[in-house]
């Protein structure tokens, strides 16, 4: 559930790269997470009922043998599972660069010195935040809401007005869509607000 930005590389990479092929590794693989997933959310619950923390982890006790070693084995995902995201963000970020003007970043002439600062900025937000309920919220919230409701729209608006053009009659009936954007903001203020709110 954390890599889908690099869904490019993962097919390149395959041995006999096909979209029905791709497609099928893709849905098999979600279906498995998803069922861990609820699994493992359905016996911290069972557990813990109304007292769950954000870290299921943290509800048990540090001598507990199991939980111990779930603690070291989310440490690993952690540290393995981190080169994937980490990749994706820093080309999403070379890219936005570029797009502002700054090629030299694009082409990777600057690696060491964005790299470095990508890695100040991730470990100081992660040592300063205890609570990561606090980090998933508010990313869930701001996110969620510009993936879903406010970018698409305004990209394919976009691409409609490079396509048709700005007088055509295509153009000014897909501006309608244009109407999800404050929609989305309201849903990522709420979103904001009540994760802040619960946290109080």
């Amino acid at each position: 559930f954390i890599a889908h930005y690099n869904a490019p590389t993962f097919f390149r990479g395959m041995e006999k790269p096909t979209i029905p092929r791709f497609g099928k590794m893709v849905k098999t693989s979600y279906l498995i997470l998803a069922a861990i997933y609820c699994l493992a959310m359905n016996c911290g619950y069972a557990t813990f009922g109304d007292v769950c923390k954000g870290n299921i982890l943290l509800n048990y006790h540090s001598s507990d043998i199991l939980a111990v070693a779930a603690r070291v084995a989310t440490g690993f995902s952690i540290l393995f599972g981190f080169p994937l995201v980490f990749r994706g963000a820093r080309l999403a970020l070379s890219s936005v660069m570029a797009t502002l003007g700054f090629k030299d970043f694009e082409e990777g002439k600057h690696h060491t010195a964005l790299v470095t600062a990508m890695l100040t900025a991730i470990t100081s937000i992660a040592i300063t935040v205890e609570d990561v309920s606090l980090v998933v919220g508010l990313s869930g919230a701001t996110m969620g809401s510009l993936l879903v409701y406010i970018l698409p729209p305004i990209m394919y608006t976009k691409a409609v007005k490079m396509a048709k053009g700005a007088d055509s009659l295509e153009y000014k009936k897909e501006r309608l869509n244009l109407a999800f954007i404050p929609l989305g903001l309201f849903i990522a203020g709420m979103g904001v607000f009540m994760t802040l709110k619960s946290r109080a």
